[in-house]
């Protein structure tokens, strides 16, 4: 049954029903203020026709010109300095017109004898009602109708434009976060005030703070805050007891993206590991990727699905999403349309398939190719490397093959695990690589991009460990001493869409993944964040390095040295030499079907592979 809403509730029609009556009652005000300061109080009576003809004039074109301003499609509480140069304009016009008809009697019986002055007093003292008006009901709204007694006390740290937006959010939207003070890193900005609240100090002052408005939890509102600084954030904060921490994405995934309430999410160890975030060269993005059509392969995967995600806002003329898990497809597809009011066309289809690959680039005019698609999981590849290598290899031989001047640009998705392979999983990705390096200098620009863990991706340690906790424990870590480098995904697909978008044919781009992490300490950060005691209320067991493993990951071979690209943070291996054909690579992986030939396959085109499982 729908809720009876009341003569009370507001709406639309009310809306400008409401404005009409108040601000002709204004207007009235006006003129008589105006009348009385000018003429006299005493005197009102002997110009009453005056008044009556003056205010019917006057209120006639003021409402008209308000009404072609649409003034009256303004909310309370959305009510701004643009909105108020809309009203400065519309009584302009309409004081200007009515004047001019009074003063000069352009039309019949509209004379009249009254002095210049009273114009201008009425056209400043309109202005101040109107706009004073709406500033007091505006402030109303915000400041004594929100909230109740389920508002949260809310510190912002930031004073600056992310603090700006997010504290005139919390404003707007009557929610239940209510911002009591704001803390900065910058001294000279305390005492200041953004929409009446206090900046009270630096973060040396949070204890006190929090303490003096009852607050718990903190909005950290600096987008380019970077991982280092967050670190030291988040330790103070949780040596002052405050547990609860909310932020705003890094600056390069907000990208031009408005801030709101719905910008913000619960700090977690993805934001207090893995590298610096970096500038992006936004414009060389837009340049290659508007207006043409994007296949995306792997599309239901991590990286694939936050490509398609990424790409979407770059105004491409379509996005084909391949993948071979049509529940991943069907998910995509709706959380795209619904964040983009756009579609993607989604195409079931296993890239191993020559036929439906060849029906695809026949059918399609694609321009531009991200292949993410792969048998990723290095324990699954080692028992079943005769999988890793259709999918792996000839699956991807199957797309750079049809991709052949057909499209401008193929950029493959390779991983640190290439780089002096000990598993199948890294020797199948470093085939490809070769792949890549042969058909550079064609007619079609290929690519490859390398880097290392991402965090958060189905199978990495991040959701594991999330699970073992929720569970009790213990958390396993194969190796106290085991590191990675680590990636958040949309950091990672943002440098390699920038990396496709530099590329003139062959390189092999490298990501600068920062410094390796301690898998053990991320282990340790994860269980303090649930607010656990390590060896406490959960345990951490090492269980051994599993086959095809390193203790540590590696981004170059001994042979490759790297140069750098037009990009920050983004780095290019020189050239190695000797590589096979591709006919002989894919004449030799397409007739076999023995797992430890496969083994022998790779140890034979890799000299640095070694596996020990033969």
């Amino acid at each position: 049954m729908q809720e009876h809403r009341g003569i009370f509730h507001p709406s639309y029609n009310k809306r400008i029903i409401f404005f009409v009556i108040t601000d002709g009652f204004l207007f009235l005000l006006s003129i008589l203020i105006s009348f009385s300061i000018r003429l006299g109080v005493m005197h009102l009576g002997s110009y009453i026709n005056e008044i009556i003809l003056f205010f019917t004039t006057v209120a006639l074109y003021k409402f008209i010109a308000m009404f072609f301003c649409r003034a009256y499609s303004i909310t309370w509480k959305y009510f701004s300095m643009k909105d108020a140069v809309k009203i400065v304009l519309a009584i302009t016009i309409a004081q200007i017109i009515a004047s001019l008809i009074l003063f000069f009697g352009f039309f019949k019986g509209t004379y009249i004898i009254v002095p210049r002055s009273l114009f201008f007093l009425d056209y400043f003292l309109t202005l101040f009602f109107i706009i004073g008006f709406r500033v007091i009901k505006r402030t109303y709204v915000l400041y004594f109708r929100r909230g109740g007694s389920n508002t949260n006390n809310i510190i912002v740290y930031g004073a600056g434009d992310g603090g700006e937006q997010i504290i005139r959010d919390m404003l707007r939207e009557n929610s239940v976060l209510r911002p009591v003070a704001i803390i900065d890193d910058d001294k000279e900005k305390t005492h200041s005030l953004i929409h009446g609240i206090v900046v009270e100090g630096t973060l040396e002052r949070i204890e006190y703070i929090a303490e003096k408005h009852n607050v718990d939890t903190v909005i950290i509102a600096i987008p380019s805050m970077g991982k280092k600084r967050l670190q030291e954030v988040y330790d103070y904060l949780q040596n002052v007891n405050i547990k609860k921490i909310k932020i705003l994405p890094p600056a390069d995934e907000i990208l031009n993206e408005q801030v709101t309430l719905k910008s913000l999410k619960d700090l977690d160890i993805m934001d207090l590991v893995g590298r610096e975030t970096v500038d992006i060269d936004v414009e060389i993005i837009i340049k290659y990727l508007k207006n043409k059509t994007i296949l995306i392969t792997g599309a239901g995967g991590s990286i694939g699905s936050e490509l398609v995600n990424q790409i979407a806002r770059y105004e491409v003329k379509r996005i084909i999403a391949l993948d071979i898990d049509e529940t991943e497809l069907f998910c995509l597809k709706n959380r795209i349309s619904e964040k983009y009011n756009m579609e993607i066309m989604i195409y079931l289809a296993d890239i191993r398939d020559e036929y439906e690959i060849e029906k695809l680039f026949n059918t399609m005019k694609i321009d531009i190719v991200f292949h993410a698609a792969a048998l990723k999981h290095v324990p699954i590849c080692e028992d079943f490397p005769l999988e890793a290598v259709k999918t792996n290899i000839l699956g991807t031989n199957n797309l750079i093959k049809h991709s052949y001047s057909r499209v401008e640009r193929f950029i493959f998705i390779s991983t640190d695990k290439a780089v002096n392979p000990s598993s199948v999983m890294g020797g199948t990705k470093r085939i490809c690589e070769y792949l890549i390096k042969n058909i550079s200098g064609k007619k079609t620009i290929y690519s490859a991009v390398r880097f290392g863990n991402v965090l958060g991706s189905r199978g990495s340690v991040i959701p594991i460990f999330k699970n073992q906790i929720e569970r009790g424990g213990p958390l396993t870590v194969t190796n106290p001493e085991m590191r990675r480098y680590f990636m958040t995904i949309p950091e990672a697909v943002i440098l390699i869409i920038e990396a496709g978008g530099g590329s003139t044919g062959g390189e092999i781009f490298i990501l600068d993944m920062g410094e390796s992490v301690l898998i053990r300490e991320v282990a340790e950060r994860m269980i303090s964040m649930y607010g656990y005691e390590v060896g406490k209320d959960i345990e951490i067991v090492y269980t051994g390095i599993r086959p095809g493993e390193k203790l540590v990951e590696e981004l170059l071979t001994d042979e490759e040295g790297t140069e750098e690209s037009r990009f920050e943070k983004i780095f290019k291996a020189k050239s190695v030499h000797n590589i096979p054909s591709t006919n002989e690579l894919i004449n030799s992986f397409s007739n076999i079907a023995d797992n430890k030939a496969i083994i022998s396959l790779l140890e034979k085109y890799i000299p640095t592979f070694k596996n020990e499982k033969k």
